[in-house]
C-alpha cells in the first residue's frame, strides 16, 4: 500500500477527478499490463470511475510502483494539454502532485530509521546551500523574510535544472525586491501570503523541504543579517513523520491562498 497522507490523497484525487481529461481505459489496461498489477490483486476488470481508479492504485501498490504509475497518468495529461494555455490553477495543481508523487518514490517502504535532528547556530546558510547543491527532486520554501541574493540565485539555478521549486512568502516589499530578479523567472513558483491587514497576523514560519526528505526550521529567515549578524537557530531534521507534517502544513497555506485568490477574482 503506497505511503501517502490522507492530504496527499485528496490532492492527488481532486486533480485527477476535477479536470475532463485523463487517462482512457485502453491507456490504463496498458498501464496495468505494464506494470504487472495482477500481482497486486488488481485486475482490469476493477477498473471504475476516475477516482476509482487511483483509489486502486494506492490501495494495492507500492510507494514506487504507485508513484511511477501515477507519475505516468499525470505526463498524459500533460501531452494532452501541451498545444493549450492552461490556466494559473491547472500548473499549480500539476506541479504540487508531481511533487508528492516524486516524493512518494523515495519514501521507505519499512519502518524508516529515525535520524536525530541537528541544530545548527553558526554556518546555517552554508549548510542549507549543500543540501539544496544536492537536491534533485524538489525544494519547498515557506518564509517569512526571503532576501538573500546568493540563496536565491541558487533556488534558480534548480528550478532551471527542473527541480519542482515551490515557495510561499510574506507578501511584503522586502520579499518583492527579488521579483524581476528571481521570482518572475520561476512563473507558478511564489505563492504570496496576503498583507497583513486588521484582524489578521502574518505569515511567520521559516522552515524548508528538500526532495521530501530533509526538513530545516527554526528562526533562520532567508536574509544577510539571519547569516551574519543575529543570534539564530536552525534545524535540520531527517525523520520522515516531522517532513510530513510540515509539508501538510505548507500544502495547507498553498489552499488557503489559492482559495482566497479564487474568492477574490469571484468578487471582481
Amino acid at each position: 500500500m503506497a505511503d501517502l497522507t490522507w492530504l496527499e490523497k485528496r490532492r492527488i484525487e481532486q486533480f485527477f477527478s476535477s479536470n475532463d481529461w485523463f487517462a482512457t481505459h485502453a491507456d490504463l489496461h496498458e498501464l496495468f499490463n505494464s506494470y504487472k498489477l495482477n500481482q497486486y490483486d488488481i485486475e482490469k476488470e476493477d477498473i471504475g470511475s476516475k477516482r476509482e481508479r487511483i483509489r486502486t492504485v494506492w490501495d494495492s501498490c507500492p510507494n514506487t510502483v504507485a508513484a511511477s504509475i501515477l507519475l505516468e497518468l499525470l505526463e498524459i495529461g500533460r501531452l494532452q494539454h501541451r498545444d493549450s494555455i492552461m490556466p494559473y490553477e491547472w500548473e499549480n495543481d500539476f506541479s504540487e502532485c508531481k511533487a508528492i508523487l516524486e516524493s512518494l518514490k523515495f519514501r521507505d517502504e519499512g519502518a524508516p530509521e529515525i535520524e536525530l535532528s541537528k541544530h545548527y547556530f553558526q554556518n546555517q546558510k552554508e549548510f542549507l546551500l549543500k543540501d539544496w547543491t544536492e537536491a534533485n527532486l524538489g525544494i519547498w520554501i515557506c518564509q517569512y523574510l526571503f532576501i538573500d541574493p546568493e540563496l536565491a540565485d541558487k533556488l534558480l539555478m534548480k528550478y532551471q535544472e527542473g527541480l519542482t521549486v515551490m515557495l510561499i512568502l510574506q507578501d511584503d516589499e522586502k520579499n518583492h525586491r527579488l521579483q524581476k530578479s528571481h521570482w518572475d523567472k520561476m512563473p507558478c513558483s511564489v505563492w504570496w501570503y496576503p498583507k497583513r491587514i486588521q484582524g489578521r497576523g502574518v505569515n511567520h514560519h521559516k522552515f524548508c523541504i528538500v526532495d521530501g526528505q530533509v526538513l530545516w526550521h527554526g528562526s533562520f529567515n532567508f536574509t544577510y543579517a539571519a547569516s551574519n549578524l543575529n543570534e539564530e537557530a536552525f534545524t535540520r531534521d531527517a525523520n520522515l513523520e516531522n517532513v510530513r507534517e510540515f509539508s501538510a502544513e505548507f500544502t495547507r497555506l498553498r489552499c488557503k491562498i489559492d482559495e482566497e485568490e479564487r474568492d477574490l477574482h469571484a468578487i471582481i
